[in-house]
């Protein structure tokens, strides 16, 4: 998870919403929901070459090429999907993801509104939305949309850390830091791949202390 002073969603970001029992085996988005994200972008590339225009694949293909840190691609997929098929609510959500990242903050608060206008509980669009505006310097504003991100999706951890880092960034520490726990949690957290205790602070004799980098060393 990035530490820097304005939130930024936390990965995966997009993608399929619903869950892996809902789709074929080795389906794109079966794939994806079990992470299995290299695979899941072959798959949707197998799809999509049979059905170029399944404007559902696009979308998701475009989440996915998101969450691996193919923005320009990911916007393109997600815009031609849109393109096909305006009223896909996750693919506005998707677009609006690509935006962020992208940095063009204004037309991704637009792509979640379309988003939220379709389906005005979509915690993932709120949440990011939320992201945006911190990114804009609205975080009186944005702090409202990750708490109704977080009442919607109490359990979700990329919600909840997005709102931690909109805490912190709002100089509220004691909340924050509490709320930033759920980074453990998330896709990315998960692939440092260690499975070994985490220290709680406590004497460690004879024992190595495994230290590691998390987000960036700031300005």
């Amino acid at each position: 998870m990035p530490h820097d002073a304005s939130a930024r969603p936390s990965p995966p970001t997009s993608g399929p919403v619903s869950s892996a029992g809902q789709h074929p085996g080795e389906s794109g988005e079966a794939l994806q929901l079990a992470g299995r994200l290299e695979e899941a972008a072959g798959a949707y590339r197998a799809t999509l070459a049979h059905t170029p225009d399944d404007a559902r694949t696009l979308s998701n293909y475009g989440g996915l090429m998101t969450t691996l840190g193919h923005f320009e691609q990911a916007h393109a997929l997600v815009s031609r999907a849109l393109t096909l098929d305006a009223t896909l609510t996750d693919g506005w959500c998707n677009l609006g993801n690509a935006l962020l990242q992208l940095q063009r903050y204004d037309e991704a608060v637009a792509a979640y509104r379309e988003c939220l206008g379709r389906n005005p509980e979509h915690a993932l669009a709120i949440s990011n939305l939320g992201v945006a505006l911190d990114q804009r310097g609205e975080h009186d504003m944005a702090r409202k949309f990750h708490a109704a991100a977080a009442r919607l999706a109490p359990d979700d951890a990329s919600i909840r850390t997005n709102h931690a880092l909109s805490l912190l960034a709002a100089g509220d520490y004691r909340n924050g830091f509490r709320e930033y726990e759920w980074r453990w949690n998330t896709h990315h957290a998960r692939t440092h791949a260690m499975d070994t205790p985490q220290w709680q602070g406590e004497d460690f004799p004879g024992r190595t202390l495994l230290i590691h980098t998390e987000g960036a060393l700031g300005t």
